[in-house]
């Protein structure tokens, strides 16, 4: 596939099974001139390029009717040119700002079913690593000049049991343990401002093992729920009991269906987000969470429209956030996001369909006795909608129209915080299509942002204008 911005993409995978062993290959690249970084609305001019290169495999082999195992690889390994993030986005361009990350992912499990697949096993071992190069003007005449590395390793072995020894209860228990541990070299130099500085953070790790128990039952043929509970114990920040409860009822005769869940939530920090030199806080509590919702679906003929409406309501302490400041990660003490989301979707009439979608977000800084107490959580639009139309002509050509609306949101203004930036609404519009030529041959094209609209997801940062994509898809057998 190509197109603009002097985008191009290649993916040449294989798949495939001889005896007992099976395997997927996929091999993929994803180049582009792109564009800049930092929003050209406000000068920024200059292009900044990305490469990302990936293999991606599974290997598998049947032992027996009951014992499997695969292997899988992941590698990915990416740069990119950035733009800088501080001050007033007219001076965010930088043609020496570059990024450079490499991904390792490698997982062995295992498959194994027993008393007449009354009782399934899966039990692994995961291995991954990020690194991630950051750097700009290393020149020595330069006003600023910085050079950083993050490095980061998680491990992980887990064993998960799925029990069913009566029809319509699964019962789901198992354990985990995983380990995260990071390195991080953060260098800053100034020929206007010595002293140089510096930050380096040697090893640095923490472990979280949790235990897991979940029951999924079913009650005649109407009456569906699952019970979960968890409990993790946290290296650095303690044991934490969470659980979740998600009922549902089908009235069959009338088409309709009620469901509701209620949960509550524990993330620890991240190591990057505790010890990243730039962005961490040493600080840091870990987010705690409770919510529920409550919703309605109604089905017409057979299946073929359904409309439903979902409220929800959720409460957050010390919620992740990050400092407009300093762009550190900080813990917003207490957050509330309620607000209703409705959908539906339809087969219209032979080969085309319909889905629509419509969300109400309120979210609220509750944190009393500060400059964001009740306002918006930033980059929170409070109105979003999309609805997507697809049109089979016959069995070789289709084609889809997708229209996208996000609603104004707040930012925060980096130069006379606490004050706020409110981000304009955008409507986005993207086209696709595909003809089979041949049963091995697709021909497949698509536009994006059709309207060619200038618009700013966050603010300061570019987005692609109008952009035409076309390619070929080839299946050999």
């Amino acid at each position: 596939e190509g197109g603009s911005y002097n985008t191009f993409k290649g993916t040449l995978s294989s798949l495939g099974k001889l005896d007992k062993f099976n395997y997927s290959v996929a091999l993929s690249r994803i180049k582009s001139d792109a564009y800049s970084a930092a929003s050209e609305k406000y000068g920024n001019t200059e292009n900044d390029k990305y490469q990302l290169d990936n293999i991606n495999s599974i290997l598998g082999y049947e032992f027996s009717d009951n014992f499997k195992t695969d292997f899988v690889i992941r590698y990915n390994k990416s740069n990119s040119d950035l733009d800088q993030s501080f001050g007033s986005p007219e001076f965010w361009d930088d043609p020496t700002y570059v990024f450079d990350q490499e991904e390792f992912f490698i997982r062995g499990q295992g498959k194994l079913n027993l008393a007449d697949n009354k009782w399934n096993q899966k039990f692994g071992i995961t291995y991954f690593s990020n690194v991630r190069e950051y750097s700009f003007d290393t020149s020595a005449a330069s006003a600023f000049s910085s050079w950083s590395k993050y490095d980061g390793k998680k491990y992980k072995a887990d064993w998960q049991n799925d029990f069913q020894f009566f029809k319509n209860n699964l019962i789901t228990a198992g354990v985990e343990f995983e380990m995260e541990e990071m390195t991080s070299e953060y260098y800053l130099k100034s020929s206007l401002y010595p002293p140089d500085y510096s930050s380096i953070i040697p090893k640095t790790d923490i472990n979280t093992i949790g235990f897991f128990l979940q029951d999924q039952i079913k009650i005649g043929e109407s009456l569906f729920g699952t019970v979960g509970i968890r409990l993790d114990q946290n290296s650095q920040f303690g044991s934490a009991f969470t659980y979740r409860f998600a009922p549902a009822y089908m009235f069959w005769q009338t088409g309709t269906k009620l469901k509701a869940t209620f949960g509550t939530g524990f993330k620890a920090p991240s190591l990057f987000y505790l010890y990243d030199p730039l962005y961490g806080n040493t600080e840091l509590n870990p987010e705690k969470s409770l919510g529920w919702d409550v919703g309605v679906e109604q089905f017409f003929w057979s299946e073929g429209f359904s409309i439903g409406a979902t409220y929800f309501f959720n409460k957050f302490d010390d919620m992740f956030g990050f400092d407009p400041i300093t762009f550190q990660t900080v813990n917003i003490n207490k957050a509330e996001t309620k607000g209703v989301e409705v959908f539906t979707k339809a087969v219209l009439m032979d080969g085309l369909e319909a889905k629509a979608n419509y969300t109400y977000t309120n979210a609220k800084d509750k944190s009393e006795n500060t400059p964001d107490y009740d306002k918006q959580l930033v980059r929170r639009p409070e109105h979003k909608a999309g609805l997507f139309l697809s049109y089979s002509f016959n069995e070789l050509t289709n084609a889809n129209i997708e229209f996208i609306y996000v609603g104004e949101r707040e930012e925060p203004d980096f130069i006379n915080y606490p004050s706020r930036i409110i981000m304009p609404d955008y409507f986005l519009i993207n086209l696709a299509a595909h003809y089979d030529v041949f049963s091995f041959l697709r021909l497949q094209g698509r536009i994006e942002n059709l309207l060619d609209k200038q618009y700013e997801e966050i603010y300061g940062y570019g987005t692609a204008g109008l952009s035409v994509y076309g390619g070929i898809s080839l299946k050999l057998e």
